[in-house]
């Protein structure tokens, strides 16, 4: 349940709310924000100490504006909420739940595993983590992608270096890219769009498979990486294994 505690004079007189003034919520089951940042930045290479404060640019009509979250307290789970510049209580309500994953209640979670004999200590200490969503669903499916690299480390330099060419920096934060300013912008052209080598595709459906298609053998650059040994068709590893992939 969302509660609004502070009540400013202008509100108890019936006329409306300060969007200036902060707003507290109060997590569906325990919440511990500092350890949720820290959870947080144990995925990005170290910069600092972990932040006790989450703090979000979003982009909003008509303009930007900086999510402020703090814990208040563990028990009651209680967070503040405020926006600089302020906007509408409402609207700052929903950001901020969303954010903190405010309907995620693992109160049934913990009482089902408070007996076993490894997940009841490990949830013990981590009562309160919750994940931290970003700001977008499309920044969301931008993590998603990037994160399937090498490592985590090649994927936060990879969103680095897309938000600081396309995104908008706001008091020191950066505001993540919307898809419209990403999807015009002109493609590089070269070695790094091509997705499949026609070599590696002729070792999955053999050189004339089924599923071979001009548009993707076809090398986008100059000259074809040479047939290594061990590209075969799928069917003679079956053969091998006696199975089917």
């Amino acid at each position: 349940m969302t509660v609004s505690y502070r009540r400013s004079s202008a509100a108890s007189n019936g006329r409306p709310k300060d969007p200036a003034t902060p707003v507290i919520l109060v997590s569906k089951g325990p919440f511990d924000l500092p350890l949720s940042l820290r959870a947080a930045a144990s995925f990005f290479p170290a910069v600092g100490p972990p932040a006790m404060v989450l703090r979000i640019p979003v982009l909003l009509p008509p303009g930007a504006t900086i999510i402020d979250i703090r814990q208040l307290s563990t028990r009651p789970s209680l967070i503040t909420a405020s926006a600089s510049p302020a906007i509408d209580q409402n609207r700052l309500r929903a950001i901020a739940n969303w954010l903190t994953s405010w309907d995620l209640d693992l109160r049934p979670f913990y009482k089902q595993v408070a007996s076993h004999r490894i997940m009841g200590p490990v949830t013990a200490t981590l009562s309160g983590l919750k994940p931290l969503r970003p700001a977008t669903l499309f920044e969301m499916a931008a993590i998603a992608i990037t994160e399937q690299q090498l490592s985590l480390a090649a994927a936060f330099h990879i969103r680095a270096r897309l938000v600081k060419r396309f995104g908008t920096p706001l008091d020191g934060l950066w505001i993540f890219p919307v898809p419209r300013k990403i999807a015009v912008h002109k493609q590089s052209q070269g070695r790094r769009l091509r997705i499949v080598d026609s070599t590696h595709l002729d070792g999955v459906a053999g050189r004339n498979g089924a599923v071979c298609r001009p548009a993707i053998v076809t090398p986008t650059v100059p000259g074809s990486s040479p047939l290594h040994s061990l590209l075969r068709p799928l069917a003679e590893y079956e053969a091998v294994i006696g199975g089917s992939f």
